[in-house]
């Protein structure tokens, strides 16, 4: 960032003398320094400045202009991933010219430098202009040989949908792949039949036909390859939930993402009836609008030795929960436990503090949105003082009071919880702010406080002054 708006060249220069990092993200928030990343002599000065040093570079511009994506992607031994990240609003995005994506496939020409490509999320111009352009792009990524992650934030870059099956057709260059789409845009074909190098697949926001479904199920089934499938929020049938998840059994899948689809009421089910209990590592099956087979899951659970991340956030109900929990217990590998808006109540947070109690592996647990009282907190908060390795819990939004919360904070300073997120309607939001003052200021392990749901009154503003003062472990405070 630019602090104090310093000009961004002379910023830039400094790096010559102090930069020590594998990635550097540029995020310019004056005009002036927008301007500057414009500039030719800007890039120049950045090249000397980090060639050698920096292995991934990000930039956030308002206003892509041919500079930067010429000059940026031509830069030698510059920077193994390109990638830019837009901050237009909708009504901006619009505004781009098709002069200066012109030079997108004038800077991949010949370029053997780039193993990652974003194509930025803009709005893509609808007429016939933007369509010689994309089709040049494409022409330029069939020729190249060094790009192996290729993603896509905005499926309109496919003037014609026949582009990215020509891409891929005997492609064996690209293994990760990533399309998105916020305006359910048809993707007309992947061409993946036979393709053997492709390790990484993510579809987000895509409205997937039958018949696409079909062609993704036949790449999936019997793959050996394939390590992450990533599905988020797309238009799907449940014919084609049910070939998609069928399609991975017997894989080597070690990352599951099927999030936000409502498929019908097996939907996600069909995914989880056909997980490989031995390989899938990270499982995701967050906001869905349909029914998990809670046996099949917790037998899955109950088996799986290799599970580290679980995600399972509004995909189930209370006792769907204690039964998730329960199956949990003996797994010392899960790092992250997701079950934001379960409906977890005062039995189902004493079988999560039981499952505390033995584990020793968990570090990050959300708990954000269900219904834990006193009763509840308590037993997690009792579990806390006894010694884990968790670092971060969130349980704002639930229904305890201050004996939970007392609980809860007086374990602070017999665990490693390096981050808490607390906050909702307490009914004396005074006493609160004062019994986590208290209690922080006798630990100095916690290093990151968010307090959520609160409208601060000046009364309350010195048990904040307190927390902002005394409490030197924290380096972020967030209240709101």
């Amino acid at each position: 960032r630019d602090p104090m708006n310093l000009p961004l060249d002379c910023i830039i220069t400094t790096f010559e003398w102090v930069l020590v990092a594998s990635s550097l993200r540029i995020n310019p928030s004056s005009e002036s320094n927008k301007r500057k990343l414009k500039e030719w002599k800007v890039w120049r000065t950045l090249n000397r400045a980090i060639k050698g040093r920096v292995d991934a570079l990000f930039i956030k511009t308002v206003g892509v202009t041919c500079y930067t994506l010429d000059s940026f992607l031509h830069i030698p031994h510059l920077c193994t991933d390109a990638r830019f990240e837009d901050l237009l609003d909708d009504e901006k995005l619009h505004q781009v010219d098709p002069k200066d994506l012109k030079q997108i496939p004038k800077a991949l020409k010949g370029n053997t430098t780039l193993v990652s490509l974003t194509l930025p999320s803009f709005c893509v111009p609808e007429h016939a202009e933007f369509g010689k352009v994309s089709k040049r792009i494409f022409e330029e990524l069939e020729w190249n040989e060094t790009i192996s992650t290729l993603r896509i934030m905005n499926l309109k870059w496919f003037f014609d949908n026949t582009m990215i099956a020509k891409l891929m057709t005997g492609n064996s260059f690209i293994t990760s792949l990533g399309v998105e789409s916020k305006e359910y845009s048809i993707l007309g074909s992947l061409s993946l039949e036979g393709n053997t190098s492709l390790t990484s697949l993510s579809l987000n926001g895509i409205h997937l036909s039958d018949e696409m479904s079909a062609e993704i199920a036949s790449f999936l089934n019997g793959n050996l390859v394939i390590q992450s499938l990533c599905l988020k929020a797309n238009s799907v049938s449940n014919e084609g939930m049910e070939m998609m998840g069928s399609a991975i059994q017997g894989n080597n899948l070690r990352k599951l993402t099927v999030s936000g689809h409502s498929g019908g009421i097996k939907g996600v089910g069909h995914f989880v009836s056909s997980l490989n209990k031995n390989t899938v590592v990270h499982l995701d099956i967050s906001m869905n609008d349909s029914e998990v087979p809670i046996e099949i899951m917790a037998s899955f659970l109950k088996d799986n030795q290799v599970i580290t991340y679980l995600d399972v956030t509004n995909a189930l109900n209370q006792g769907e929960a204690e039964v998730i929990v329960s199956s949990l217990k003996g797994n010392n590998h899960l790092t992250f436990l997701g079950m934001q808006n379960c409906l977890i109540g005062n039995k189902a947070a004493k079988e999560i503090a039981s499952f505390l109690d033995q584990n020793t592996t968990l570090t990050d647990i959300n708990l954000r949105f269900n219904s834990i009282r006193d009763e509840g907190m308590m037993a997690i908060g009792q579990s806390l003082k006894k010694g884990n390795v968790l670092s971060s819990i969130d349980v704002s939004q639930n229904a305890f009071d201050k004996e939970g919360l007392k609980c809860l904070l007086s374990s602070l300073n017999k665990n490693t919880l390096t981050k808490l997120v607390i906050g909702h309607a307490f009914a004396n939001k005074s006493l609160v702010l004062r019994e986590i003052a208290h209690f922080l200021g006798e630990t100095s392990v916690l290093q990151q406080l968010h307090v959520t749901g609160f409208d601060f009154t000046l009364e309350q503003a010195k048990y904040v002054m307190f927390l902002c003062t005394e409490c030197t472990g924290i380096d972020q405070l967030h209240l709101g």
